[in-house]
């Protein structure tokens, strides 16, 4: 009777819809995604993955970014660009805010690597603000 529970499995594998395709994200033409590219397919992955207050959290940030990075390929933002942002944001805002803005971007470029897209992050070495104790 092994035969038949076989063949029963291969027969309702075969009737499954086949897989969506992958849908593959913009390259500049330097081969690395700009910003704005890999944030649609970030913001796929933090919709499934994070908490619904993180993913608008994770907005927010990223429309504070965009005049900064968006058109920018991956692999041209240096740590350098991103204090630059630090500093010009923190100007407008509150530390726990940039902090918050910080971590996203953290987050986007650990999981660029994550996914073989750059071979490292170079967001690693900047650090956080300090933050006043809360209230």
């Amino acid at each position: 009777m092994k035969g038949t529970s076989d063949s029963r499995a291969l027969a309702t594998r075969d009737k499954r819809p086949a897989p969506p395709p992958l849908t593959l994200i913009p390259f500049s033409p330097e081969g690395t995604p700009t910003f704005r590219d890999f944030w649609t397919r970030y913001h796929r992955y933090a919709k499934t993955n994070k908490r619904p207050k993180t993913v608008i959290s994770n907005e927010l940030s990223f429309a504070a970014m965009s005049p900064w990075f968006a058109d920018v390929p991956l692999d041209a933002i240096t740590a350098e660009r991103v204090e630059e942002y630090k500093a010009a944001r923190l100007a407008k805002t509150s530390p726990a805010t940039v902090n918050r803005d910080l971590a996203m971007l953290k987050n986007i470029f650990s999981v660029a690597v994550l996914w073989g897209i750059l071979d490292r992050s170079p967001v690693r070495e900047v650090r956080l603000l300090r933050e006043p104790p809360p209230r």
